[in-house]
């Protein structure tokens, strides 16, 4: 069985694989947007039960996957500390809808989103910039599996027991970017190798009433938070 990632797509026959992209991705800009207006304990309360909820009916590996993500304890305590805790509240919401989002639509189908959506602003290189945003997820989830794998080997050698601050992040830092640039130019073989090119076939999608439907919902939740 494959390992499960950040940002690696899991294919599921649910109501969310199966929506509209478009639609999903207004969706997730809805329900973020919702995350940074909420000011109350039920605005709060109603969104994360949403969240539950979509994980749910995703059959999103969420609990899996926060526990992946090692360095987000530190970010949610220090946006605890300087931000309060509503902000800390919308952090970990706009966390739970992406994971949802991003384990629920492949790279592939995130650019040919973004590139229909783009391509309808004049003299702005659509297919460019959606490539450049979708090879974001994917590096994302690569460097985050590559952090965790470095961890633990540095935990089975007993390197986290050092007192050397400086070595510890040495130690850490040099083989994740050694990996990261070897992940680039895996990339760029990969992409000269299957003869990329600026030409770009036009996405086709289609539209059901279950995306709709689900679209309709978080317009909805939007309009009860704010």
């Amino acid at each position: 069985m494959a390992a499960i990632n950040f940002g690696r797509f899991q294919y599921k026959e649910t109501i969310i694989h199966q929506m509209d992209p478009r639609l999903k991705l207004v969706s997730l800009i809805v329900l973020t947007t919702s995350t940074s207006i909420a000011s109350d304990l039920l605005s709060y309360f109603i969104l994360f039960c949403i969240g539950f909820l979509l994980i749910i009916v995703a059959k999103t590996p969420f609990f899996q996957l926060f526990c992946q993500l090692k360095l987000l304890g530190l970010i949610l305590v220090v946006a605890f500390f300087f931000a309060g805790i509503g902000y800390t509240f919308s952090l970990i919401l706009m966390i739970l809808f992406s994971c949802v989002f991003i384990n629920s639509t492949s790279i592939s189908t995130i650019r040919d989103t973004l590139f229909w959506f783009l391509k309808k602003i004049p003299f702005v290189p659509a297919f460019d910039i959606a490539m450049m945003i979708s090879l974001v997820f994917l590096f994302l989830g690569k460097i985050i599996e590559n952090y965790n794998n470095i961890k633990d080997a540095q935990v089975s050698r007993c390197v986290n027991l050092s007192k050397n601050p400086i070595r510890r992040v040495k130690v850490l830092i040099i083989p994740l970017m050694k990996k990261s640039l070897e992940l680039t130019n895996l990339v760029i073989e990969s992409m000269e190798s299957r003869g990329y090119s600026h030409i770009q076939t036009e996405p086709l999608f289609s539209t059901n009433s279950k995306s709709w439907f689900m679209f309709i919902i978080c317009v909805a939740i939007f309009l009860i938070v704010i």
